[in-house]
């Protein structure tokens, strides 16, 4: 879901797992307070559009090292990984 404003996310997603509560439901938040609200009601995953884009910008940084695919497929993860334990 990409609606602005997590009063509006809140919302879809409690009126979404009432209508169908086996749904799987990918919302965009900034900040890990709206991450853990919306995971509280139930979305499956979520997307931090800053930080995707600082992954982005770190991956081009690595080709322009000249790093091969795997070490930086194996660095984007292990930033993904440390990402999610904070």
């Amino acid at each position: 879901m990409t609606v602005p404003g997590s009063i509006n996310q809140e919302s879809i997603i409690m009126n979404s797992k009432k209508l169908n509560p086996k749904i799987y439901i990918i919302s965009r938040v900034h900040n890990i307070d709206d991450q853990r609200r919306l995971i509280d009601l139930g979305a499956k995953s979520v997307v931090r559009p800053e930080i995707e884009a600082s992954l982005s910008i770190i991956k081009k940084i690595f080709l322009l090292r000249k790093m091969s695919k795997d070490e930086i497929i194996k660095r984007i993860q292990h930033l993904r990984l440390i990402r999610t334990l904070a």
